[in-house]
């Protein structure tokens, strides 16, 4: 599961300075904030999936609460499917540490023979082509097709100037 996040500069001074019943109203602005962009990103990310079947697109998620909204897809292949695997990984500087668990990325052989053998079925290819196609992606890999990374950053444009503002809202 890819991870995100932002942090919100000041807020713990913040919340010290004000009484309980203003730094409850000041989490519940910022937090319907943090809620709407983790659905932004959601919605971004499933309109950029690549789609074959539906179970990746169909596994993104968003849960949360007050100031930790967490927006994640399921699927098992979902870090594969936007990083890539093997020499074609492709990082984005923020998500180096999580990324990197892709780059020699482990799934069975039967798991693997059995995925591949389905997609050629869906797309009308021989047969004899998956030992040939099997061989390559695990020398080479998979080329990356980011979806949650553009994801996140469609959503959460503007986020941190809303936050601003509704801390000077307080400061005030």
């Amino acid at each position: 599961m890819a991870k995100f996040s932002i942090k919100i500069k000041g807020l713990e001074q913040l919340q010290k300075k004000l009484n309980k019943q203003s730094q409850k109203k000041l989490i519940k602005k910022i937090g319907n904030e943090f809620e709407v962009s983790a659905n932004k990103v959601r919605n971004s990310a499933i309109g950029r999936v690549p789609v074959d079947q539906g179970y990746l697109r169909n596994s993104i998620n968003v849960e949360g609460k007050d100031l930790l909204w967490i927006v994640y897809a399921s699927a098992g292949y979902a870090g594969y499917q936007e990083f890539g695997t093997k020499s074609k990984v492709e990082i984005p500087a923020e998500m180096q540490s999580e990324a990197e668990k892709f780059r020699n990325g482990k799934i069975s052989m039967g798991n693997f023979k059995e995925a591949i053998a389905e997609w050629m079925k869906r797309k009308g290819i021989p047969k004899e082509a998956l030992w040939p196609i099997m061989a390559k992606i695990m020398k080479v890999g998979v080329n990356p097709q980011p979806f949650m990374y553009p994801g996140f950053k469609d959503g959460t444009k503007g986020l941190e100037k809303r936050i601003e503002d509704i801390i000077q809202e307080y400061l005030n």
